[in-house]
């Protein structure tokens, strides 16, 4: 009988999977487990009792491990459990070719290993192999579709053309990934044997997805109860069909598997076998393609991903004008002048999800007047709460460090450098992690990166047309600032270089939607903080920057610190009530926190310079 052993590279390949197995499990080399999973996968044998799963035993399993001959029913069981090809670890010299080992081994072989169903061993042409089908689960209807044209050309090269194996469909809520990767999918069945879309938004186990998709690819020849329990041999079996054929898979929502108040990508407990699958589906060679739509970046997309391989990210933007009126006009007929569809638009940012619940608001509450809405929008930056809903769903996410970033990204207003943020922040732990919270909050969709053509030196020392407010000299930054703090790099998000000022530099600003709801939420908070006298982010932050550009003091007035005043008097029943809060609040804050660095004393005192201001 044919035998079948390990190569000399094969060797060093079990070696490291038996090792990466027993540090997860904690498996010796006899430890029963070892011959159980691979019982699992030899064939069935006949005994009194009819057909059992046939048993191996441990000093087979210990010769395979040493390169030594065994059946190649057992040789390919015992790299199953590897979460091996065996293709990619035996001796070749050893494979005889087209005969194999008696019909019984090879038809048991064939049921568990997809990619031998051609009769030999070389990839087979999929369409003769298994009809073209799909299954949609609950995928969304997708008949009335506006622009993408440039993101489904892109999707289209990258799956069809260049045979990704991973691709990430990434975006803010609402953006439009999962109708992309719908519409998408629809284009392109006929280039797969098998389309497969399933949402995660419920978070179900990854055993049960992989279940999923193994019975479906099977044609529900394989079953939950005849699979094994182990998620990484679950993989390995989904692995063999994404070979043996060519399928097209999408897994909506993965943010719903991640951790919510983590750095991006961080998997909630119970849900790491997910960052196994999305591991091995982008490292290992197949015919197959994985998309996920998700809000965040998952950390092994990240590290698999590159322009010219085989793991890409399709990061979504909001849409043209032409198409975000399309979505509008859909819900009825609107009146307003250009000027003013381009406002709400740009209001939005052109997020799909946001356009069509504004556009239902507008017809119901503003007889169908895009005039009049803007104007409320002066008054009110976000008169509906479903769509600010929207937002928070994505916002409660961050972690405090993010949240801190957020907070100073919308006093900014304005993209800024990566050293001028630093600059501001007084958190000394902060400004450790900055670079690590930056590249997180562009993971999960909600700040932008933009290049400037050429570095502007220090932020001039100026002081606004209204003359209102104070220097901030007594809050020094932890370390002196440089000039040639703004070239430097220390990740790969923060471009370096060098001390050439005609190079580029990264910028960073909040998406366009989020500016202004990011500032509402500021402003809320500081009016809570000021009221109870409980301070924290009107400590951390600084309100106007006095050292700031005339224009960017203008607008930090107009868009932050006017409002909270307003906000207060309104609360506080007048100015002099207002004064004398804030007036307290100093005091109390001077007595009890005397060294505490901070910017509480600067923005109480701009607080009154504006009051003062305003009654001139």
């Amino acid at each position: 009988m044919q035998s079948l052993k390990a190569s000399t590279q094969g060797l060093a390949r079990l070696k490291q999977a038996r090792q990466r197995i027993t540090q997860e499990k904690g498996w010796a080399v006899d430890h029963p487990q070892w011959l159980e999973q691979a019982s699992s996968f030899l064939p069935l044998v006949k005994n009194g009792k009819g057909m059992v799963p046939g048993t191996v035993g441990i000093s087979t399993w210990k010769r395979f491990l040493a390169g030594e001959p065994v059946k190649p029913t057992n040789f390919k069981a015992f790299c199953q459990v590897l979460g091996l090809n065996w293709e990619d670890v035996v001796d070749a010299d050893t494979v005889i070719r087209p005969q194999g080992g008696t019909a019984q081994e090879e038809a048991s072989i064939t049921q568990h290993s997809p990619r031998e169903e051609a009769g030999d061993n070389s990839i087979p042409n999929p369409k003769s192999q298994i009809p073209n089908r799909a299954d949609w689960g609950e995928a969304m209807d997708v008949s009335v579709f506006y622009g993408r044209t440039e993101e489904l050309a892109t999707l289209k090269q990258w799956i069809v053309q260049d045979n990704c194996r991973l691709v990430g469909l990434l975006g803010m809520g609402g953006i439009g990934k999962t109708a992309l990767s719908v519409k998408f999918a629809q284009h392109v069945q006929p280039e797969f044997n098998s389309v497969i879309w399933r949402s995660l938004q419920n978070a179900p186990p990854v055993n049960d997805i992989l279940a999923t998709l193994i019975q479906i690819l099977s044609n529900h020849q394989e079953t939950p109860a005849n699979l094994p329990e182990s998620t990484s041999l679950r993989i390995t079996r989904l692995i063999e069909y994404l070979r043996s054929s060519r399928c097209l898979l999408i897994l909506d929502n993965a943010e719903s598997i991640l951790q919510a108040g983590a750095v991006a990508g961080q998997y909630r407990p119970g849900y790491e076998g997910y960052g196994e699958l999305i591991k091995r589906v982008g490292e290992t060679s197949h015919r197959s393609c994985l998309i996920l739509t998700s809000c965040e970046k998952p950390q092994e997309l990240a590290a698999l991903e590159g322009e010219t391989l085989p793991v890409r990210s399709l990061e979504l933007t909001g849409l043209y004008e032409e198409e975000a009126r399309a979505i509008i006009q859909a819900k009825g007929t609107f009146t307003g002048t250009p000027e003013e569809w381009k406002a709400l638009i740009q209001h939005y940012a052109g997020n799909p999800l946001a356009l069509n619940m504004v556009a239902s608001g507008i017809r119901d509450a503003f007889g169908s007047s895009i005039s009049e809405f803007v104007k409320s929008l002066k008054a009110d930056s976000w008169p509906f709460a479903d769509i600010s809903q929207l937002l928070e769903r994505q916002f409660n996410r961050l972690a405090s460090s993010e949240l801190e970033v957020m907070y100073w990204l919308a006093i900014n207003r304005e993209p800024i450098s990566f050293a001028d943020l630093k600059q501001d922040i007084i958190c000394p732990a902060l400004k450790q992690q900055l670079a690590d919270t930056l590249k997180s909050l562009r993971r999960k969709s909600l700040i932008e990166k933009r290049v400037a053509d050429r570095l502007k030196p220090a932020r001039p020392q100026t002081k606004s047309a209204a003359g209102a407010l104070v220097r901030t000299d007594s809050i020094q930054p932890a370390e002196a600032r440089s000039f040639s703090e703004d070239f430097v790099c220390i990740a790969p998000d923060f471009q370096s270089v060098g001390n050439f000022p005609n190079q580029a530099i990264s910028l960073f600003t909040l998406q366009p939607v989020f500016m202004e709801w990011v500032t509402n939420r500021l402003i809320t908070q500081v009016c809570e903080e000021v009221e109870t006298g409980e301070i924290a982010l009107f400590n951390s932050h600084l309100l106007v920057k006095s050292q700031a550009k005339v224009s960017l003091i203008n607008t930090e007035i107009r868009f932050i610190l006017k409002p909270i005043m307003d906000r207060l008097i309104n609360r506080l029943r007048g100015k002099r009530n207002l004064e004398y809060q804030l007036n307290q609040l100093l005091s109390q804050w001077q007595t009890q926190y005397p060294h505490t660095p901070g910017y509480a004393a600067s923005n109480v005192r701009n607080l009154l310079a504006q009051i003062n201001a305003v009654e001139v």
